[in-house]
């Protein structure tokens, strides 16, 4: 019997000493660590921080706003629009589809466009231009696909004219 009390009293005194405690540290803070990474699942990037987040939005919509202003099959339809004001809604807007965490408080594309006669070349020359903006910062192929897309959705909404 004395020789497992000397036993279990000779473990604890090592249990104790420096260099173990600082092997079961080291041990659990390794284990804590390759737990946390476990955990958290890597989430990939959404649109809007793939695009460049506000920044890049912005660089787009003004490229796709001063093109369109000087093409002449629809600069017309900008008349009498106050156009610093169009660039904050569409950033704004743009920010909220791509999941930026914006917030849109403008009209919805219906009654934005209502009473304008925009016609679907027109919308597709918008698009033409969206397109060249995005090129012009060099924005890859999916990003401008995915953007695109979104704009799409918003074709009938836009376009009242046929």
């Amino acid at each position: 019997m004395q020789s497992v009390v000397d036993s279990v009293a000779q473990r604890a005194v090592s249990y104790r000493s420096p260099g173990w405690c600082r092997m079961r540290l080291t041990g659990l803070l390794v284990a804590a660590c390759l737990a946390g990474c476990a955990v958290r699942p890597i989430t990939p990037p959404n649109l809007y921080q793939r695009l460049g987040g506000t920044g890049g939005l912005m660089l787009i919509v003004d490229e796709a706003l001063a093109r369109s202003l000087t093409d002449e099959r629809i600069a017309a339809r900008f008349e009498g629009v106050e156009t610093h004001q169009l660039k904050r809604l569409m950033v704004a807007q743009l920010c909220q589809r791509t999941g930026g965490g914006c917030q849109y408080l403008g009209r919805d594309m219906r009654r934005a466009h209502e009473g304008r006669g925009i016609r679907g070349r027109e919308f597709e020359a918008f698009l033409q231009h969206v397109s060249a903006a995005m090129e012009r910062f060099r924005v890859p192929r999916k990003e401008q696909e995915e953007l695109l897309a979104l704009l799409e959705k918003d074709r009938r909404d836009v376009i009242v004219a046929r």
